[in-house]
């Protein structure tokens, strides 16, 4: 009784994301895959994190920079997780996609759970980088075991949100 008075409350959008929600879960019981995209501009990198995660039953698409990352997020289905580089080669680098991803207007792309992969982590703090938003950081060179347990805890379906 109670739960049906919620649903009530939440009116139609909470009814559409709770469908959304739906699908999702469905979509991943149906296939087995969670899907993560990886933004990295190196080839080498994110060709090996792809097959680490294709190994692992995970569903992968990469993008070289951070606008084709939020295209790609914007235009396409929901994301599990992002990993994202923060040195990219375009104006938009990965702490702006980043920004511009959590400004969405859709909840469920807007609180997808983002890694920070980079070289360069001893240029900011912990905090600056939950500030900012990321659930995690990975430094580089990658540590696939790391990388892993990371993903694992991190990446979620379906993508729960207080709307």
């Amino acid at each position: 009784m109670k739960k049906q008075k919620q649903q009530q409350v939440a009116g139609p959008r909470g009814l559409l994301d709770e469908l959304s929600e739906l699908q999702a879960v469905t979509e991943m019981q149906q296939t087995g895959k969670q899907r993560v995209l990886i933004v990295e501009d190196s080839s080498v990198i994110y060709s090996m994190i792809k097959q680490v995660l294709e190994f692992r039953q995970y569903s992968v698409d990469t993008a070289k920079d951070g606008t084709e990352a939020l295209r790609r997020i914007q235009e396409g289905e929901d994301y599990h997780l992002v990993l994202m580089d923060l040195s990219l080669p375009t104006a938009m680098n990965g702490w702006e996609c980043l920004r511009a991803i959590r400004a969405l207007e859709d909840p469920r792309k807007a609180s997808v759970p983002v890694i920070a992969v980079t070289g360069n982590a001893e240029a900011h703090t912990p905090q600056q980088f939950s500030n900012a938003g990321f659930a995690a950081l990975h430094e580089k060179p990658v540590n696939f075991v790391t990388l892993l347990q990371l993903v694992t805890q991190h990446a979620r379906v379906p993508h729960k949100v207080a709307v």
